[in-house]
């Protein structure tokens, strides 16, 4: 599996440089907004503090990733760099069992014509990389091993977080102010955000 995620850190690569979904233009710096603690701990999981907010009843931090006051407090090493072979950092906690077939639902009404196209094409994009897990698209009304729902957010473009028990994360949260941007756009967006889903940390 290990093997295969680095190999598919490839073709990730050129999300690295596509920071729009993880960072808008001429945000202020909303640190200032957390405790030192928070800050603190944050860094402690190997995470800029930078720009992290508080949100959903938890933190996002690094422009996309959700972490719960849970994980922050847990002092869980889930979340520990591991660095691949082409700078792709991952977690520690890695979906399990495979091979094994991930399951992408999406749920509400917001879900646009194009957003739908974007969320399967996305999944080819893994699929085409044989990897051990095989993403196939399921119904909308959720239920999925990650579902895809559309948020009215203007705090972030879209978010999720990291594996848990060997199960892929189980949402990706996504602004409904994008779902009629480009296809290449949401297609790239919605890839990063499965990866976090499955493990992957951001490059360095």
């Amino acid at each position: 599996m290990i093997k295969h995620l680095f190999r598919f850190a490839i073709l990730v690569l050129f999300v690295a440089g596509f920071n729009s979904c993880a960072n808008k233009q001429d945000e202020p710096n909303l640190t200032q907004d957390l405790s030192q603690d928070i800050q603190q701990k944050i860094a402690n999981l190997g995470f800029n503090p930078e720009n992290a907010f508080a949100a959903d009843g938890g933190y996002i931090v690094e422009g996309d990733i959700f972490l719960t006051d849970a994980e922050l407090n847990s002092g869980w090493d889930g979340l520990t760099l591991r660095a691949g072979d082409a700078e792709q950092y991952r977690t520690t906690n890695l979906v399990t069992g495979t091979p094994r077939t991930i399951v992408v639902t999406t749920s509400g009404s917001n879900i646009t014509t194009a957003l739908s196209t974007a969320i399967n094409d996305a999944i080819a994009r893994y699929n085409a990389e044989n990897l051990s897990l095989t993403f196939v698209r399921g119904g909308s009304s959720g239920g999925g091993n990650i579902n895809i729902r559309v948020v009215n957010t203007n705090q972030y473009i879209a978010t999720a977080g990291f594996p848990s028990g060997g199960n892929p994360y189980g949402e990706i949260k996504y602004a409904k102010t994008y779902n009629n941007y480009s296809n290449g756009f949401m297609t790239t967006v919605i890839a990063h955000e499965m990866g976090h889903c499955i493990g992957f940390r951001h490059t360095d």
